[in-house]
């Protein structure tokens, strides 16, 4: 009258190293696991045909590792994230430089046209 050990799958590895979690209760007989205790996270690699492939692994280190990973790339993008922050205060700055010169450009050439409609009045005048 042994008791049957079957394990709940949480979450699942892709292909392409992203992991999703399994829906439901999906539970997957496992009598290879009847040496650890109740409620060990453990990591085990599965056949097509749902069977558990190789031997299982507590989940410790795998799930250390992940979580750094994490956290590396959190920080990269947090320093990513200010990085481009940067940039953007850059740009904005500059772009309002520009637009000031540009207003300060045609601030002058108004001045030019200015003068120059003067200069022609003035011209017209002494000729009469």
């Amino acid at each position: 009258m042994g008791s049957k050990t079957e394990i709940k799958l949480l979450a699942c590895e892709r292909n392409d190293r992203s992991w999703s979690t399994v829906p439901g209760e999906e539970l997957v007989p496992a009598d290879e696991l009847s040496n650890f205790n109740d409620g060990t996270l453990v990591v085990v690699n599965l056949g097509n045909n749902r069977t558990i492939q190789g031997s299982p692994e507590i989940a410790t280190n795998r799930l250390l590792t992940v979580l750094q990973n994490f956290s590396r790339l959190m920080d990269k993008s947090k320093s990513q994230e200010e990085e481009i922050e940067q940039w953007r205060q850059s740009l904005t700055y500059q772009a309002d430089e520009l637009n000031r010169r540009q207003e300060e450009m045609n601030s002058r050439l108004d001045q030019i046209e200015e003068t120059e409609a003067e200069l022609q009045s003035k011209s017209s005048k002494t000729k009469n």
